[in-house]
């Protein structure tokens, strides 16, 4: 017997469509001629093909018998002629049905064969249309994940932000229960960090404290236990926590009787009542607990621990966002009426909702979709440059589509066979797409977790894949449906006598479109590579805007002191006075100083305040101050100059008089002109301090945003804060004293977590992290448009030299000049290439806009970034004509002319 075996898979198909003595006789004479085949006529290799195209026709035949059986109609109940009718039509779209399926499957057979003639073809439209797809499907599962995709909380559309970027005292959160019928309810919450000890090495938490019916709000209840009583925000009985899942099994190990358990957060004994759900993603990724926020109902007017708050509540069924902002007009006029001196018209603007994922998200919005724009301009270019490459591929299969038309294929049956040609390009494309959009995400994980809200939601799941595949499938018929058009107007005589050697014929009618393809490609990428100017030279401007302190040689950390065991200010105080001292003790170290808030970190605190003696403008409100608390040690720390007076003592105790640095800004809006040293101003509404020293400003809540007025108090004056930032000016690399300095925080309590160490250059980096994100994004984008516009220029060159390369070969051997062919190849690229940047440098005029709001200091009609973009893609559409030219000028007449 012989060791030949027919296709397994063919044998498992005849053995599952065909049944009984039907099976074994189709099946035996089937291997009698397979074994003829293979052993005494053609191969296995032909017998194999044989065997397949045998089995799918007696399974095709099997399945269509059947189907005629199942629409035959008995002859009993066959009442008229119509119902005979009825029964041929639908053996007819069954029988018509299968032959379709039969063309189909040969002309994916005939595509993939076609496809494998000419490897290099394919490898190149594959490589541009993964590109396209690529890049597209990766910002997708961006968009995706941070815009498009609800939060994980039920009916998130009607959980909503309210009066964003406003304090509101409890009482204006108790009106908005009690008069806003709009919302079903009502709450707030505010981020904080929180020392975890007894469990180990102590840490720091980030959570949230939480107004009552928050859980409520957000519709996500703890899966172990239960969320906060109404009664549990009342003082001295908010003694409870909540955790999330994976501090539970972390931690805590996991340990089931969590629910009950007493843990010290802050020094603070808490009670667990709950754990949230596994995969519950809380509006802060970082939050790990949750912990009520109190409220004294003997005085709701109060706002102490408001100031940070943000108000989110959840639409009553069928309520409207316009209907919740006509119903909070009043309450803010009302607030606004009873304090002239405090709020503007801005602050009752002001009082409306927003989505909660669309405030979380906020103006990387706009980021978003100018990348989302950008992407699918260079989906558009890749496009083009298939098309092209497909002409150049139809043109040398003229002659080959002239027989077929000529035997009597139709017409539509060649577009069939070429757009099927071009789906599968298109699916080949998008599957290897697919591949580099995964090793794109995951090469730019971490900064799109950490640069973006919502950032840990993107990857690729079944939305995104279908949105590839989606694409892939559109991008075939843009690229595949002109060159298939072609095909239903060749010239059958020009290609059947081979002409398309003749002089002036080659290609008649392909480089027209091919030139177009160029002219649009060039104007895309003119556009793009202006948007990534801009962007770059944004980002350049941006990183070089002074701070206001010196970045280099300074390392931070953050110090949280548990509120249980250092509950005495006096205690809070003498802790980081002993910090500074060990410290500067450090060989390396210069100076050491301790302050509330970090630089470029967005967290601040802000205040009214008053000049004494100084009435204010009528008709205008009140000014904010931004608060900073510090230790005597910070102004040599931080490197800022004192441009007037001197800075905060070690004398500047609890008993010594009140005194205050402030910022130019400052020095300006309260004092103008005058010498602001011994005047005396108020915040808070009640802490009063005497102006000793002036230094410059300080940009503190980010690069982009320009300083406004600022104090400095002494932290021995005001020592209400537990949780401070320490900064470490070293004579070296920062980095290289992280143990020593961590060390000695953790050899003066154990009980007091260290985090977030970092060097100052790594937190100014991270603080423009957004804007490097979405420069070097779409300067990725922009040079892909470059790329493949060279590829294209080239291919329409290269396609040119080889249609006229006959023509070319006789003006030479008539004596034509070298120079006068190259200059007739190149002008023929010329037009469509300068056609391309003036329609290009319109484009980037009129989109200008769209990056306007992306941008800092950097006109969006900049005509150096324009002028640097336009000469950048006319160099490299120089040098892809470069080596099509030289080809064209080594055209040897001879061999050109022999038949």
């Amino acid at each position: 017997m012989s060791l030949r075996r027919p296709p397994l898979l063919s044998r498992l198909l005849l053995a599952v469509f065909l049944r009984g003595l039907e099976r074994e006789v189709i099946t035996g004479d089937l291997e009698e001629e397979f074994q003829h085949l293979a052993e005494r006529v053609s191969g296995v290799d032909h017998a194999r093909r044989w065997y397949r195209r045998q089995a799918w026709r007696a399974v095709g035949g099997r399945l269509l018998a059947r189907g005629r059986r199942l629409v035959r109609i008995p002859a009993e109940k066959t009442m008229s002629g119509r119902s005979g009718r009825a029964g041929a039509r639908l053996g007819g779209r069954a029988r018509g049905g299968w032959v379709i399926m039969g063309e189909l499957f040969r002309d994916v057979r005939f595509g993939l064969r076609a496809l494998m003639r000419q490897p290099g073809f394919t490898g190149a439209a594959v490589l541009v249309i993964a590109l396209g797809v690529g890049a597209n499907t990766a910002v997708f599962s961006i968009l995706d994940g941070v815009l498009l995709r609800s939060l994980a909380y039920p009916d998130a559309e009607r959980v909503v932000r309210v009066w964003g970027g406003r304090a509101l005292s409890k009482s204006t959160l108790a009106e908005m229960r009690e008069n806003v019928t709009a919302f079903e309810a009502v709450s707030g919450f505010s981020s904080g960090r929180y020392a975890l000890t007894g469990e180990g090495q102590a840490s720091e938490m980030s959570g949230a404290e939480v107004a009552p019916s928050y859980f409520d709000v957000i519709g996500v209840r703890p899966a172990l236990g239960r969320a906060f009583l109404p009664e549990e925000s009342e003082p001295g009985r908010d003694g409870v926590v909540i955790l999330a899942y994976d501090l539970w099994r972390g931690p805590f190990a996991g340990a089931p009787d969590i629910v009950g358990r007493t843990i010290r957060l802050d020094g603070v004994p808490r009670t667990v009542v709950g754990v949230m759900p596994e995969g519950y993603r809380p509006v802060r990724r970082s939050w790990t607990v949750w912990v009520p926020q109190t409220a004294d109902p003997t005085d709701f007017g109060d706002w102490e621990g408001t100031a940070g708050t943000v108000v989110v509540a959840r639409l009553a069924p069928g309520a409207t966002p316009e209907r919740a902002d006509a119903q909070l007009a009043p309450i803010a006029q009302a607030i606004r009426d009873e304090n002239p001196d405090v709020y503007g018209d801005e602050f009752v603007a002001a009082a409306t909702v927003t989505s909660l994922q669309r405030a979380t998200v906020g103006s990387f919005r706009t980021t978003l979709w100018v990348l989302a724009g950008a992407v699918t301009l260079v989906l558009l270019i890749a496009c083009a440059n298939v098309a092209n490459l497909l002409l150049a591929k139809g043109e040398s299969r003229g002659h080959e589509l002239a027989v077929r038309r000529s035997l009597g294929a139709s017409g539509r049956r060649l577009v069939r066979q070429l757009m099927t040609e071009s789906a599968l390009l298109g699916l080949l494309g998008g599957g290897l797409g697919c591949g580099l959009a995964w090793l794109t995400l995951w090469t730019f994980r971490e900064h799109v977790a950490t640069a973006l809200p919502l950032g840990d939601r993107v990857g690729l799941n079944g939305t995104v894949l279908g949105f590839a595949l989606a694409v892939s499938l559109v991008t075939a018929i843009l690229f595949g449906l002109w060159p298939a058009l072609r095909a239903l107007r060749p010239d059958l005589r020009a290609s059947l006598r081979g002409e398309a050697r003749s002089p002036g014929r080659a290609g008649v009618g392909r480089p027209g479109m091919s030139r177009t393809l160029v002219a649009f490609e060039v104007a895309i990428s003119l556009v793009l590579l202006t948007g990534a100017g801009l962007l770059i030279k944004s980002t350049w401007v941006l990183q070089r805007v002074d701070p206001g302190f010196r970045s280099e040689d300074l390392l931070t950390l953050h110090v949280n002191l548990p509120s249980g065991r250092y509950e005495e200010e006096g205690a809070r105080v003498e802790y980081f006075r002993r910090i500074d001292e060990r410290l500067s003790a450090i060989p390396g170290v210069v100076a050491s100083g301790s302050i509330s808030f970090l630089p470029m970190t967005s967290q601040h605190m802000s205040t009214l305040f008053t000049v004494k003696d100084r009435p204010k403008r009528e008709g205008s409100p009140r000014e904010y101050a931004m608060v900073q608390v510090t230790t005597p040690g910070v102004a040599r720390a931080l490197g800022m100059d004192l441009l007037g007076g001197r800075w905060i003592e070690p004398s500047d105790g609890k008993d010594a008089p009140r005194v205050c640095v402030i910022n130019q800004a400052m020095s300006k809006a309260a004092f103008g002109d005058d010498d602001p040293l011994g005047e005396e101003i108020q915040l808070f509404g009640w802490f009063n301090a005497t102006v000793v020293g002036v230094v410059s400003d300080m940009r503190e809540i980010g690069l982009a945003r320009p300083p406004g007025p600022g104090a400095f108090l002494a932290y021995a004056q005001l020592p209400g804060v537990g949780a401070m930032y320490v900064t470490v000016r070293t004579a070296g690399a920062p980095r290289e004293l992280i143990p020593s300095v961590v060390e000695a925080v953790a050899a003066l309590d154990g009980d007091v977590p260290v985090s977030q160490v970092a060097s100052m250059d790594d937190v100014l980096r991270l603080s423009i992290a957004d804007s490097r994100l979405s420069t070097a994004v779409l300067s990725i984008f922009a040079l892909l448009a470059l790329l493949l516009s060279v590829v294209g220029v080239y291919g329409v060159i290269s396609f040119t030299v080889s249609a006229r390369t006959y023509e070319i070969g006789v003006r030479a051997a008539l004596g034509a000049p070298r120079g006068t062919v190259v200059r007739e190849v190149l002008s023929g690229i010329a037009v469509p290439v300068a056609l391309g940047m003036l329609a290009g440098i319109g484009g980037a005029l009129g989109l200008a806009r769209m990056v306007e709001s992306l941008l800092y200091e950097v006109h969006p009609r900049d005509p150096a970034v324009l002028a640097v973009a336009a000469v950048a893609l006319l160099l490299a559409a120089v040098a892809a004509s470069v080596a099509p030219a030289r080809r064209a000028a080594s055209v040897d007449p001879v061999r050109c002319l022999k038949v």
